[in-house]
């Protein structure tokens, strides 16, 4: 099975790297913020890329999200990709999905709920916590992940692939939140059930990846567990499942990173690349 390919931002004649890569970059996760881009690449100064978006909201490439809930919550300003930049994406071709259909529907992007846009902040945090744990994790996102037809319908917040001894891990990583109610999150579990027992993962001729639930709350995470076994028991589905919370895992350490445990063995902590 080939694996999706990280690719490498082109320069524009009217944009140079970093702007595009800053681009690049709120595109892979539909919303960013100053400190998640800064973050994402390797930046220490967040006033450094605080003015590079502001250049590019004035030259009509990215929008702003900030009003007075973001005031009251002490939240930084949003951030998502305007059809100018969308387009100029799709001209360099970096982004194999950025279709034209996912263009018109980037109007949308300014109506979209605010709970949908905490939820994608709080995966691109994920994702910089864990090339910060792992430097040589690969991982791509929804929008990455969209034009290969054998992942499954309903994809995953992460698809994670790490090396460890010379073997591949590969993992489906979503963020479970409080607001998740408990039908959708057994909607979730037959879906990939489903999936599994298709096969069509499978027949490539790789191990089914692991699944890993991030639970926003300890609380959360042993309902989790609960449903996980329970679905596992209803579909006879032989699929690992692992789950750690938000805040374990944003706290982490590179000599610290044993915060997964398997949901039938939820007292043994393990680190990710040992399961």
């Amino acid at each position: 099975m080939s694996e999706p390919v990280e690719l490498k931002p082109k320069v524009s004649r009217k944009l140079n790297v970093s702007q595009v890569a800053i681009l690049e970059n709120i595109y892979r996760f539909r919303f960013g913020s100053s400190n998640l881009v800064a973050n994402s690449l390797r930046l220490k100064s967040g006033k450094y890329i605080f003015r590079r978006l502001k250049l590019l909201v004035e030259h009509g490439y990215l929008e702003r999200n900030f009003d007075s809930s973001y005031r009251i919550k002490g939240q930084p300003a949003s951030y998502f990709l305007l059809p100018r930049a969308m387009r100029l994406l799709q001209k360099l071709g970096q982004q194999k999905g950025l279709t034209d259909q996912a263009i018109k529907n980037s109007y949308n992007d300014k109506d979209v709920a605010s709970g949908f846009i905490d939820h994608s902040l709080s995966v691109y945090a994920i994702n910089n916590q864990l090339a910060m744990l792992y430097p040589a994790i690969q991982q791509f996102t929804k929008r990455e992940l969209a034009i290969y037809k054998y992942f499954p319908k309903r994809l995953p917040d992460l698809y994670l692939s790490l090396n460890v001894k010379n073997d591949t891990r590969r993992y489906f990583l979503d963020l479970i939140e409080i607001t998740d109610k408990p039908f959708a999150i057994n909607w979730q579990l037959g879906l990939m059930a489903n999936y599994f027992q298709n096969g069509e993962w499978q027949a490539k001729g790789n191990p089914f990846p692991v699944i890993l639930y991030v639970c926003e709350t300890g609380e959360l995470e042993k309902r989790i567990r609960r449903q996980v076994n329970a679905a596992v028991y209803k579909f006879g589905v032989e699929i690992q499942f692992y789950t750690t919370t938000q805040n374990a895992l944003m706290r982490s350490t590179q000599n610290d990173d044993e915060i997964w445990s398997s949901t039938t063995e939820p007292e043994k902590l393990v680190a990710l690349g040992e399961f």
